[in-house]
């Protein structure tokens, strides 16, 4: 019962992702082209300098779920209303904190952005920020009350609800903006489904779970426990927004609203693909911290993280290697040729992520152990380089230089150190891990990606250089990993799918 709910719940997330990525996809060549490059780079200038605030966090979905889990397996005796309260109003005090920082950073928007953003557009780009700050208050709140989602082994509601936020997000827009293009309407609407997903996620906790929220389960010891894990996600997520959002921070404060704008294209590419491969990393959590309370030796885990990093092998790599085949020709499509550019600085920065994430499930090790601050510590280093190559190139070689420093800085801290540390000290094999998890898809992406990427070279029209490079590229990619890709496991479930398929 425990793997078909999983197995639902990663059908639900991919399901939600996928609609993610068509709604996304068609939404930012949709307000790009509407509102202009100006307008669109305004917005997402707003959006990245906000972002910076997300640091505050704390982590509290992942110490909720991960406090949960472990008093469910039995390696803890505090009762779920302590765990649930005390994260809840942790998670209170903090969102009065990021609403402080918020205040400094709103008075301090014209000096930062002088140079940049005109004087006449400058009031617009506070109310934006007002907006967007409520925003993160209520998603915050939600994302906190989402980890009790998990902690339960619910897989299915938390991404039902990504999946109506989504479309109603989507088709409140491509109305709402027809009517009033402008980058406020994306804020307000933004702000109004966080508030509804809130509220909603306050209603399904308190009725289906033992949850409180009354402060008399207050537990002082649950925060001490915890902040080891909370600081170490806070680093993370400072090392994260460096890696992932400082250099759209820097061009904005350095170019101009046009290289956002060209940059941001490149990051959605990024956001798609770090969407796709984080759905096997999460689902596994529970089955980690299953195996690690029933005693399995951490060696053991390195063929628990296999299945993972197969799955995240297939997807993340059917991503890169069909950018890589047919992603000029989509990207002339979507976006215009304009935006060209935006390829190769996506594939810079998603290589090494494709390696990263393939050994991404070793995390879920650190959260159950509460070490997840050694992988904070290691990656800083690389967050303040990224930060000192970019400030110091990108005016003498333009925005492609952003993605560079993000790429070194991946490769330094979340391939080379942090593979040490799981290989040396938790035993987990990830010479093993790497070479299972591409054995059979890694050969069948590279043959379809040169021939997918061969025939579309061959054709002039965008159109049908997309069409025939991607149909070449899936029926490669099909047919080598049926033939040779996929191991005997693999082959059996995907028989038995089909099976059930027809049946029905």
């Amino acid at each position: 019962m425990f793997g078909n709910s999983r197995k639902t719940g990663m059908v639900l997330a991919y399901t939600s992702t996928l609609l993610n990525m068509v709604c996304g996809l068609f939404l930012s060549a949709y307000v790009l082209r509407l509102l202009g490059a100006f307008e669109y780079g305004l917005y997402k200038t707003v959006a990245a300098f906000i972002s910076y605030l997300v640091i505050l966090e704390f982590g509290t979905g992942t110490v909720m779920c991960r406090n949960l889990l472990v008093a469910k397996n039995g390696g803890d005796t505090v009762s779920p209303r302590k765990i649930t309260s005390t994260v809840w109003y942790m998670s209170l005090c903090l969102s009065c904190v990021i609403l402080l920082v918020g205040g400094i950073f709103y008075l301090n928007i014209e000096n930062i952005y002088q140079e940049t953003i005109p004087a006449e557009h400058m009031v617009r780009a506070k109310q934006l920020f007002l907006i967007m700050l409520l925003y993160l208050l209520a998603s915050f709140l939600a994302q906190t009350l989402s980890g009790a989602f998990l902690g339960n082994s619910n897989y299915n509601i938390g991404n039902l609800i990504k999946i109506a936020t989504n479309l109603s997000r989507t088709a409140i827009l491509v109305v709402a903006l027809l009517s009033v293009p402008s980058a406020m309407v994306i804020a307000i609407t933004d702000v109004t489904l966080s508030l509804v997903v809130l509220l909603f996620s306050v209603i399904y906790v308190k009725s289906k779970y033992t949850f409180s929220f009354s402060l008399c389960h207050f537990d002082w010891n649950i925060i001490l426990t915890s902040f080891p894990l909370g600081i170490a996600l806070m680093l993370q997520a400072i090392i994260n927004q460096a890696n992932n959002s400082i250099a759209l921070f820097i061009v904005s404060i350095k170019l101009n609203m046009e290289s956002v704008a060209l940059y941001s294209v490149a990051m959605y590419m990024y956001n798609v693909f770090a969407s796709l491969t984080t759905i096997p990393i999460s689902m596994y959590l529970p089955q980690v911290a299953k195996n690690i309370g029933q005693g399995c030796k951490r060696k053991a885990l390195t063929e628990t993280l296999i299945p993972s990093g197969r799955v995240v092998a297939l997807v993340g790599g059917t991503v890169l290697f069909g950018f890589a085949a047919v992603g000029l020709p989509f990207i002339d499509i979507v976006y215009g040729k304009g935006y060209r550019q935006a390829w190769l600085i996506a594939l810079i920065i998603l290589v090494p992520m494709f390696v990263n994430m393939t050994g991404g499930s070793a995390i879920n090790v650190l959260d159950v152990l509460n070490k997840r601050q050694v992988r904070s510590y290691m990656l800083m280093i690389t967050a303040v380089l990224n930060i000192l190559l970019t400030l110091f190139f990108i005016e003498r070689w333009g925005v492609m230089v952003a993605a560079v420093a993000t790429a070194i800085s991946l490769v330094i801290g979340q391939l080379i150190l942090m593979n040490i540390y799981f290989q040396r000290v938790l035993g987990i094999n990830m010479f093993l891990l790497y070479a299972k998890s591409y054995s059979g898809i890694l050969p069948s992406l590279i043959l379809a990606m040169l021939v997918g990427g061969g025939i579309g070279q061959l054709l002039a029209d965008k159109y049908l250089s997309f069409l025939c490079g991607g149909t070449a590229f899936v029926a490669v990619e099909v047919v080598c990993l049926l033939w040779f890709g996929f191991n005997q496991a693999e082959k059996q479930t995907l028989s038995l799918t089909l099976q059930k398929l027809k049946q029905h």
